[in-house]
């Protein structure tokens, strides 16, 4: 015999124990139906503000979820002093900060967002963060900061602070060039 006749005859023995083993040798395996996937619409909704065991010990902080859910300042300013923008490439996250300044200080932020839960709910909270700070206190917020208020992200979502910031950073130098100009 060949290798190949030797193959074929080692499968053909494999598969009839595999048969026997299920039940006769020649009757075909029980089908079991498959449960029906769970419908997100039929899951109860968490209350953000009600302990849940999954919120306050799983992947993300009951403050993260309040942010992701209920995002504050998500609107445009239309009447915004500094509007930046930025993307994550790898994923197409996409935010855009709308910044009221007055007299060096934030008076309003807002943003809107295509984007992920995680950066939505950093952009809900980076704008109240950054509402009544100067601008030299909004350009040294960290992503540290950020991240110990939000309670943490996974390091695959941390792309949400620096898309927030770098947003930040791009509406604080349009004051930079206007005054240069």
């Amino acid at each position: 015999m060949n290798n190949v006749q030797d193959i074929q005859t080692q499968a053909q023995r494999a598969s009839r124990r595999d048969l026997a083993s299920l039940g006769d040798a020649g009757s075909a395996p029980e089908i079991v139906p498959v449960p029906p996937a769970r419908d997100p619409e039929a899951l109860p909704a968490l209350d953000p503000t009600q302990h849940h065991p999954s919120v306050t010990h799983g992947m993300y902080s009951q403050l993260f979820w309040e942010h992701a859910r209920n995002p504050r300042n998500r609107h445009a300013l239309s009447d915004a002093t500094n509007v930046g923008e930025s993307r994550f490439p790898r994923c197409g996250d996409r935010i855009t900060l709308y910044l009221n300044v007055t007299e060096g200080r934030i008076t309003e932020a807002s943003f809107e967002a295509r984007a992920c839960a995680p950066v939505i709910a950093v952009a809900s909270l980076g704008t109240q963060e950054i509402t009544g700070l100067s601008i030299d206190d909004a350009r040294e917020l960290s992503i540290l900061e950020l991240d110990r208020r939000l309670g943490g992200l996974p390091p695959s979502k941390r792309h949400a602070y620096l898309v927030f910031l770098e947003s930040l950073q791009n509406a604080i130098n349009q004051i930079s060039e206007r005054e240069n100009h």
